[in-house]
């Protein structure tokens, strides 16, 4: 009886498994267009976070690389009051997933350069 409908349920599996993977794919994009452009660090900087590349999905991970460069901080208050208020959403519990990040030499720069320039 399988065999006689092998192809089509074969058919079917592909289908639903291709519908699943590019409504969470969609689902993603939606996420990661929704994320703030800059993050603030305190009265002084912001962070900025914009995508400089598209995400890159594998087997078990997803890599993104975003600007990184510390700014002069002018993100609204608004924005300010959710970031503190939220910051305790950020904790992960107790079975957390890794996360990996590099840094470039020039985000350090930028903030020893913005907070340098705010001290003097």
């Amino acid at each position: 009886m399988v065999n006689a409908f092998k192809d089509q349920i074969g058919s079917s599996v592909e289908s639903t498994i291709a519908k699943k993977l590019t409504e969470g794919v969609s689902d993603l994009d939606s996420f990661l267009q929704s994320l703030p452009k800059e993050i603030p660090v305190d009265d002084n900087a912001d962070l900025n976070v914009t995508f400089t590349s598209d995400p890159i999905l594998r087997n078990s991970s997803i890599t993104f690389e975003i600007d990184g460069l510390f700014t002069k901080g002018e993100t609204n208050q608004v924005l300010k009051s959710f970031f503190k208020k939220s910051v305790s959403l950020v904790i992960c519990p107790g079975n957390s997933k890794m996360l990996g990040i590099s840094v470039d030499e020039a985000v350090f720069n930028s903030a020893a350069a913005l907070y340098y320039n705010v001290s003097s």
